[in-house]
């Protein structure tokens, strides 16, 4: 039973740190690279001490390696330490997405 339990709740754990992978690196690059016509200080000082800034406004060499060796390395660790539970359920999540609703046709 505990171990029906453990199957069950690994790739939706799994799934839960992609997830959470996923919403902090799209906040990274947005904060990195969303166009304001007047960002205030604050986001000019933060952008510049986390990513450097350039003239034309985007990052610094050391900046975009950090912007993109940062994610790859954590996805990295969540394909190694859950791999198989991963692609199970975001393969549970495609067949789910692809399935039609009840009651409804699948072409309205």
């Amino acid at each position: 039973m505990a171990d029906a339990a453990t199957a069950l709740r690994a790739p939706r754990f799994a799934l839960a740190g992609f997830l959470a992978w996923f919403a902090i690196t799209v906040s990274w690059w947005a904060l990195a690279f969303i166009p304001l016509p007047a960002p205030p200080a604050w986001l000019e000082r933060t952008r510049a001490v986390c990513f450097g800034t350039l003239p034309n406004g985007l990052p610094d060499t050391w900046g975009w390696m950090l912007l993109l060796l940062g994610p790859l390395s954590m996805l990295t660790f969540l394909a190694a330490v859950w791999g198989r539970d991963l692609a199970d359920a975001l393969a549970a999540v495609a067949r789910r997405a692809a399935r039609p609703r009840r009651g409804r046709s699948a072409w309205r």
